[in-house]
Order: structure tokens, then C-alpha cells, then sequence
């Protein structure tokens, strides 16, 4: 993909938001279910979040730093007068609003498809895919660990979760600049 101007999903502390999947990994059997439900919401809310900015940006035409996203539609462009939509149905007609008149003053549906495509699929690997299983895997060897008797009972079943967290932070620009580099060298190939 050509450089398209600055992607705020990639930075920090925005990009911490992508590893709601990989804290829920680390924490599981240490919190209760809704903590862990809430924290695979706002992975799988970064990842589809990312996948809808970049068509956006791309057919917004972004193509130098500072020419970020404009406004979206609000109602008053989508609704006809007198009329209100509640809550979510007004919001998906403010955003399909927005991609349609995008497409109109742009005809790049194909470079638009291709970005989100794209965009998903990184986030399906450095978001979806890697942090769970680096997390799983550090907490299961973290068991394996021998604890000491004098240690107390609550700081031995928060070991495993507390080594799957400080795992996280350390291969984060890791994993972005290894599945960039992948993706680049494989399937960007193609586009």
C-alpha cells in the first residue's frame, strides 16, 4: 500500500486498544467473565474500527501528513426533515452515508476494497492472532514455574496472568514491524 499520511490506530497508546484479545488471553481464569468479555469487545472494536478509518482515509485521498479524516454525515445529511433515527440505526445510516459519498466523489471502490482488506488482514494477525497466542503460551509455561511454599496463595494464581501481561508490551512494535514486513514481502506483493 502507498504511504497514506499518518494512521492514529498505529499509535500509541491508540494501538494498545488492538490488544484487548491478548490482555483477555492473559487474564482469563484470573478475573471474572465479563472482565474478559469486555476486553475481547474492545480488541474486536479496534480491529473492525481500523478496517472502516483506512477506506476512509484512502478515499478521502490523505496522501501527506496532517490531511486527516474530515467530518462524517450527521443526520440532518441522511434523515429526511422530520424524521429521527434512534441510536445504532442512526449511525449505520451516518456512516454507509458517508462511505457512499466518499465513493461518489472518488470511483476508487477498488483501492478502497483493497485497503480494508488489507487493513483487516494485518489486524487479524498483529491483533487477532498473535497476542492471544503469545499470551496463552506464556501463561500455560508460566504454571510450570516452581513457587516457593511461602508464597501466598493469591500472588501464586496471579503469576501465570501477571507474566502473560508483562509479555505484551515487549513484542508489540515486534509483531507490528514483523507482520508489516510480511505482508510486504507476500500478499502486498499482489496489489
Amino acid at each position: 500500500m502507498p504511504y497514506m499520511g499518518p494512521d492514529c490506530f498505529k499509535t500509541y497508546p491508540v494501538r494498545f486498544a488492538g490488544y484487548g484479545l491478548g490482555v483477555a488471553e492473559a487474564l482469563s481464569g484470573s478475573v471474572t467473565y465479563p472482565v474478559i468479555n469486555g476486553l475481547r469487545v474492545v480488541g474486536t472494536g479496534f480491529i473492525l474500527a481500523h478496517t472502516c478509518y483506512r477506506p476512509l482515509q484512502v478515499g478521502k485521498g490523505a496522501k501527506s501528513p496532517g490531511n486527516e479524516l474530515g467530518p462524517i454525515a450527521s443526520e440532518a445529511d441522511v434523515l429526511p426533515q422530520g424524521h429521527r433515527a434512534p441510536g445504532v440505526v442512526g449511525t449505520g445510516s451516518i456512516l454507509a452515508h458517508t462511505f457512499y459519498s466518499i465513493l461518489q466523489k472518488t470511483q476508487s471502490t477498488l483501492k478502497m476494497a483493497t485497503s480494508a482488506a488489507d487493513t483487516f488482514l494485518y489486524e487479524a494477525v498483529a491483533s487477532g492472532f498473535i497476542p492471544p497466542v503469545l499470551a496463552s503460551v506464556v501463561r500455560k509455561a508460566a504454571y510450570q514455574i516452581p513457587v516457593p511454599a511461602s508464597v501466598s496463595p493469591a500472588a501464586r494464581a496471579w503469576l501465570p496472568a501477571g507474566l502473560a501481561l508483562a509479555s505484551l508490551p515487549v513484542v508489540i512494535p515486534l509483531t507490528d514491524g514483523v507482520v508489516d514486513l510480511l505482508m510486504d514481502v507476500t500478499i502486498r506483493q499482489l496489489y
